[in-house]
């Protein structure tokens, strides 16, 4: 293989579904009382999937906490979404992706913590599925939760 090791993307990637797909109520994800640990990632990112949608805006902000109970929460300026990105039926089936480096966030004053603060506005429903990523950890391969069913690789 040579200098380069190719690894699994499993390996690299941890994956956590914050919000099933289902019309959101606005809020914070995955809630407002377990904010995700991004200490043991140098990268993270929500991916925010858009099924049917008459809103006029649904908005995505990355907020960041002191700990996982959202204390101290505030915005990582500049982690937001276009509020009319997946609005409207013209964004039905699209998606966007929020990605954040670790040191865009408060480490000085301890904000480990991440999720993600959704609304949506204009209408009476927008459907939307959020997962969030965990990017180059730190301790490899990570531990995924009770939400990962199954992971099969083809090796060749």
């Amino acid at each position: 293989m040579g200098a380069h090791q190719i690894r699994r993307l499993s390996e690299n990637l941890f994956i956590k579904q914050c919000i099933v797909e289902g019309s959101i109520v606005d809020g914070v994800y995955p809630s407002s009382s377990t904010y995700i640990d991004v200490s043991g990632y140098d990268r993270f990112a929500f991916l925010i999937a858009a099924g049917d949608s008459d809103d006029t805006a649904v908005t995505a902000q990355v907020v960041q906490a002191t700990a996982a109970a959202g204390t101290g929460s505030k915005v990582v300026t500049g982690a937001a979404i276009t509020g009319t990105s997946l609005a409207g039926s013209s964004s039905d089936d699209r998606w966007a992706m929020i990605e954040v480096d670790n040191e865009r966030l408060d480490i000085v004053n301890d904000f480990q913590y991440v999720a993600l603060d959704v609304g949506a506005t204009g209408g009476s429903a927008t459907e939307l599925t959020v997962f969030f990523f965990g990017i180059e950890p730190r301790v490899k391969p990570p531990t995924f939760g009770t939400d990962k069913a199954e992971i099969v690789y083809v090796d060749g």
